[in-house]
Order: structure tokens, then C-alpha cells, then sequence
């Protein structure tokens, strides 16, 4: 976590973005993070924004969240005086044998209704994600691998529509 002298550290070294993940809801946030409290993220990312520099910061669905956490999330972020420069949305990519490797996959349709919901609340952000251009989304990241799973080239997370 940041605070203002290092966020004024940062830019006087030539620092322009800063990545600062919120993750998911604040009411949410405790049941898959422990290191740190929701506070602290949005505190950095006002520190971050005070000494000039743009923000972006990420989602990620599937974490077991519920629609209404959804929902929460995505008004949290249009909430500071200015849009985040760059939203990233992911869906959690499900590895068997982790903590949150049993967790119900992100259908797609949902998936789709929070980028809309985005592209709606922060206009003037860069919304960033996998498949989603005619849902709103400016950017897509692809490839062989993400993190530690292999993805098939078309797009770099397992989406499903309809029933899963």
C-alpha cells in the first residue's frame, strides 16, 4: 500500500500508471482476502491519484461472489471524482485442487452484463478484457498462457453461455 509521499516519490521518478487491484465488492473482499483491508486499496489508489498519476484497476468474477457483489463492485468504481483511467474485468480461471478450484464457473451472459454495466457507469474509461468488443470493451489480452493456464489462442479465459 501507498501513501502520499511514496505515490510523490513514484511520480518524480517518471512514474505515469499505477496498477492497483480492488479485486472484487468491499463487502466481499474479506471472505478471499485476508492481507489487507478494502480501506487501505481505495486509500492507495486516492494516493495514487493525488500525486497525479492514472489509475487502473481490476476485477475478478468467480470468486463466489454473488450477483449483488457484482453489483457493489461495479458502483465502486465510477465513485472517485474522476473514472479510473483503465478497468480490467476477469473471470477467475478455475485450477482443480485450490482453494477456489470447485467454484461454479462465470457463465457468459453474466460475464457480458458486467462489462455492459462497465461501459455504462465509466464512460470514459478504457474497459479491459477477454471476447468482449461488442459488449463495450476497448482491449483484449491473449496467448498461449495466463498465469499458470493454458488458453486455447482464441481467448485467454473459459467462458460458458447458457447453463454452464
Amino acid at each position: 500500500m501507498l501513501d502520499s509521499k511514496a505515490a510523490e516519490e513514484l511520480k518524480g521518478a517518471g512514474l505515469t500508471a499505477y496498477n492497483h487491484n480492488l479485486d472484487t465488492s468491499r463487502e466481499f473482499y474479506p471472505e478471499v482476502i485476508i492481507t489487507r483491508r478494502f480501506g487501505e486499496r481505495l486509500r492507495t489508489i486516492e494516493n495514487v491519484r493525488g500525486a497525479g498519476i492514472s489509475v487502473c484497476t481490476e476485477g475478478v468474477l468467480g470468486l463466489g461472489e454473488t450477483v449483488e457483489n457484482h453489483v457493489s463492485f461495479l458502483h465502486t468504481l465510477p465513485t472517485p471524482p474522476e473514472h479510473y483511467r483503465s478497468v480490467l474485468i476477469n473471470a477467475l480461471v478455475l485450477i482443480k485442487e485450490t482453494p477456489l478450484g470447485e467454484n461454479k464457473m462465470v457463465l457468459f451472459d453474466s460475464f457480458l452484463r458486467d462489462v455492459v454495466a462497465a461501459r455504462i457507469l465509466m464512460p470514459e474509461s478504457i474497459v479491459r478484457l477477454v471476447l468482449a468488443f461488442f459488449a463495450g470493451a476497448n482491449v483484449a489480452f491473449t496467448g498461449e498462457r495466463m498465469l499458470t493456464t493454458e488458453c486455447s489462442g482464441l481467448i485467454g479465459v473459459c467462458l460458458r453461455s447458457g447453463g454452464g
